[in-house]
């Protein structure tokens, strides 16, 4: 069997590495810095992502399709109070700074429209 060799490190050239991070001092320059680096990695597309995991969400909780259901709506209903939600939170974080783009606001607003007038035209009017 063969002795092992001892493993050392070398540190000597730890000095020529320059390393440098641009994170912000301030949480007034923190939070644009976040929002523009999300929107960077993810093509812009970050406010979509954020609104419609929300949307996902909301529709999920207030859907209920079980005959022993608690207090819920009915599909057509939680699709449109979720789109309602997520278009006025969207104006929330798009005035806050926590989304740049207003399409993605403005789509989730106009599927909302779109959903209650669905809802009003074809749910049960009892």
């Amino acid at each position: 069997m063969v002795a092992p060799t001892p493993i050392g490190f070398n540190f000597s050239n730890i000095g020529n590495y320059n390393l440098t991070f641009n994170i912000p001092t301030t949480s007034t320059e923190l939070i644009p810095t976040i929002t523009a680096t999300a929107n960077s990695v993810t093509n812009n597309v970050y406010g979509y992502v954020i609104l419609s995991a929300v949307w996902f969400i909301l529709f999920w909780l207030l859907k209920d399709n079980s005959p022993f259901a608690n207090f819920r709506y009915s599909s057509g209903r939680a699709v449109a109070i979720a789109f309602g939600i997520v278009g006025v939170m969207g104006l929330s974080l798009l005035e806050a700074g926590f989304i740049t783009s207003f399409r993605s606001v403005a789509i989730m607003i106009i599927l909302y429209v779109l959903s209650f007038i669905f809802v009003l035209s074809y749910e049960n009017k009892e």
